[in-house]
């Protein structure tokens, strides 16, 4: 950096993903470590958790496992966001659907979490704008395992797409339960799982083929705004706005 070399060593401890234990771990990291920089834990809820405390020590975090877009509506003045807007994650999905699928009715099945929400809200504000139809919208909470009351629901209304999701484990449920209740969709986006290797592992390729996923980066930056192989059998990734 500048022209000079510096060596790294990496500090860190164990959350257990438990959000009371994050505000005295980082304060571990500063007063009894002495670190210079923060990465931040992964999850908007737990990134949120840190964020007070890098405020008050003065330290720089960076934000690469959280994505929700309280994450820097906060005033923290020390947060680096590396990661898309939740809000923004979806965006692409809906004008794939807009453009493709004509008469589209779209099913919206996301966890209540402050991320996956984050996600829904921009999503239907685009949705809206292209004029799109919703015709079945539901929350989860956190550790839902049975999504046949959704699915079914949603098929009684007639959907056709589905976009929804949350984090893995509930993702992949989501996924392998709509496939085995027979739901005929045209078009299929989860947040997360499918990026996952394992998600195609532990599903099986019947599952997972033509189920699409949000991606960060893209090369080249001239890439059209189409899914598009990501390696795994029939899994695509989308282009992320912003």
């Amino acid at each position: 950096m500048g022209g000079k070399k510096y060596k790294l060593q990496l500090v860190y401890y164990d959350d257990e993903s438990k959000k009371d234990n994050i505000a005295s771990l980082y304060t571990k990291l500063v007063e009894e470590d002495g670190v210079d920089f923060l990465l931040a834990p992964y999850s908007s809820t737990l990134t949120l958790a840190a964020l007070p405390v890098a405020n008050e020590k003065g330290k720089l975090i960076l934000s690469h496992g959280g994505a929700s877009d309280s994450i820097v509506e906060q005033g923290y003045r020390y947060i680096v966001q590396v990661l898309t807007p939740a809000s923004r994650y979806m965006e692409t999905a809906a004008e794939l659907v807009a453009d493709e699928i004509p008469g589209a009715k779209i099913a919206l099945i996301f966890e209540n979490k402050p991320f996956a929400q984050k996600v829904k809200e921009g999503l239907k504000d685009r949705i809206s704008e292209l004029g799109l139809q919703v015709v079945y919208e539901a929350d989860y909470e956190a550790g839902t395992k049975d999504f046949s009351t959704f699915i079914q629901e949603a098929i009684n209304r007639g959907a056709d797409v589905l976009l929804g999701g949350g984090h893995y484990e509930d993702g992949k449920a989501l996924v392998g339960q709509a496939h085995s209740l027979g739901w005929k969709l045209k078009f299929l986006a989860i947040l997360v799982a499918p990026a996952q290797p394992k998600f195609k592992e532990e599903l099986g390729n019947d599952v997972v083929n033509g189920v699409a996923f949000s991606s960060q980066w893209r090369e080249p930056p001239t890439l059209p705004r189409k899914p598009r192989s990501y390696g795994y059998s029939g899994l695509a990734r989308l282009q992320m706005s912003g």
